[in-house]
């Protein structure tokens, strides 16, 4: 097959695959901007496709940074369960034998601190970080189910402009010998163009989809299907139901709650403080036996003679005090208050970034929306039948292969700049539901 026959039989299955049985865009007929078909098939199935959702929790299933985070508070689980023990007795054994000589001494000595004071201000302190802990797990969450929503529409947008590039949209009246060479040169130009520019987009379909498998936690090369195209996951987010009361909202976001511990953390170590600082007692207790002799013999009361020696049993029991006389935390106590307003500086500084992000996210959503609308509201539709009038009078013999090439470029640029505002629009519901603490 010759340069020129190859070229016919291109744009000839170009014409084909494009115009459907009414003699208008397969896109047309399905009132729809964006062109799918058979070359969805690699990223999207209806059938057996993960939804978003679904890849949510895949992600907080198995993401090994959310499994990090989730074994650090685990551990500052432990950390109370540990703060709530007692200390522990101590016990002492001694014993002594003089060389030579029938002396000696054995003993038992028996400490048991009372910990009077510090037991819950040590529980205060770790339940307050245990607290924090599980904010931070909150909020590793929240993150997490943002950052792998806005991932899928990035990689369902890389996916619509894959798509849209895999049909050509030329419909040349391309026959043996019906157009001119020049034309038919153009055309196998465009052709090969429209194949490298596919190509790259498929390029980019493919990584974004790689960079949100390694995101939810799948394994190199598990296969990761739609089951919504982004029409249709931007049309599902605009469902989504926003609170009424924003503040409530914002004080009840995993970060806000974490801030609140970290104020409590700061307040629960100056009580720590103090309560160390309080006189603390310790009970001991002991029991020796010391034996003691000479060379020497004596009598018994029978007159028989006997070693010289004695031993005595002595028990003793007190208790022992710690004065705080010139130790009392003063300066610990002192950065602990400065810590907590600190802390509560943090807090405050989070609350206005946060009602920033929402009233930020809400100017955004509410735009982007407005934008699809506009897309959706009769423009997609006139670029489509623009596109067809330049075909259609190109086949009439009233306009040239370049108004058709530019045509066809300016269609898919629209399509481009339609995807990029679904992108948005998506981008713009998430964030704002991450910024009122990812509504869902």
């Amino acid at each position: 097959m010759n340069m020129t026959t190859t070229t016919i039989t291109r744009w000839a299955f170009a014409a084909l695959t494009v115009m459907g049985a009414s003699g208008v865009p397969a896109s047309a007929q399905s009132g729809r901007v964006s062109l799918t078909g058979d070359v969805t098939r690699p990223y999207l199935d209806a059938e057996q496709g993960m939804t978003v959702d679904t890849l949510v929790a895949l992600a907080l299933d198995r993401a090994p940074a959310i499994l990090a985070v989730r074994a650090r508070a685990a551990a500052a689980h432990a950390d109370v369960d540990q703060a709530a023990l007692r200390p522990n007795p101590s016990i002492s054994v001694k014993r002594r034998d003089d060389t030579g000589s029938p002396d000696g001494e054995f003993g038992i000595d028996l400490s048991v601190p009372l910990d009077l004071f510090r037991r819950e201000g040590r529980v205060g302190v770790a339940s307050q970080a245990a607290a924090g802990a599980d904010a931070a797990v909150n909020d590793a969450e929240r993150r997490l189910r943002i950052g792998v929503r806005k991932q899928a529409a990035l990689a369902l947008g890389a996916v619509a402009n894959a798509l849209g590039q895999t049909r050509d949209l030329i419909a040349a009246r391309v026959v043996e010998g019906a157009a001119p060479s020049l034309e038919r040169d153009l055309a196998e130009v465009e052709y090969q163009r429209a194949d490298v520019v596919r190509r790259q987009r498929r390029a980019d379909a493919d990584a974004a989809i790689v960079a949100l498998r390694a995101m939810v936690g799948l394994a190199p090369g598990t296969p990761l299907r739609f089951k919504l195209d982004l029409e249709a996951l931007v049309a599902e987010s605009s469902a989504l139901a926003l609170p009424a009361d924003v503040d409530a909202a914002i004080a009840n976001r995993p970060d806000v709650r974490r801030a609140d511990a970290a104020i409590r953390a700061a307040i629960a170590r100056r009580d720590l403080l103090l309560r160390e600082a309080r006189p603390d007692v310790s009970l001991f207790g002991g029991y020796t036996r010391v034996r003691m002799g000479f060379p020497q013999l004596g009598f018994t009361a029978a007159g028989d003679l006997t070693p010289v020696h004695g031993a005595t049993n002595n028990v003793e029991f007190g208790a022992m005090v710690m004065l705080p006389a010139r130790n009392r935390n003063q300066g610990a106590v002192a950065a602990a208050d400065a810590d907590a307003q600190a802390a509560g500086q943090d807090r405050a500084d989070l609350v206005l970034q946060a009602r920033a992000d929402v009233d930020a996210a809400g100017i955004r959503d509410a735009e982007a929306r407005a934008v699809v609308a506009t897309y959706r509201g009769g423009l997609g539709a006139l670029a489509e039948r623009n596109l067809e009038v330049v075909r259609e009078t190109y086949q009439l013999g009233r306009a040239t292969l370049f108004d058709v090439i530019g045509e066809i470029r300016r269609y898919l640029d629209f399509q481009r700049d339609y995807t990029a505002a679904l992108v948005a629009a998506f981008d713009a519901r998430a964030d704002l539901a991450g910024a009122l603490g990812d509504v869902r």
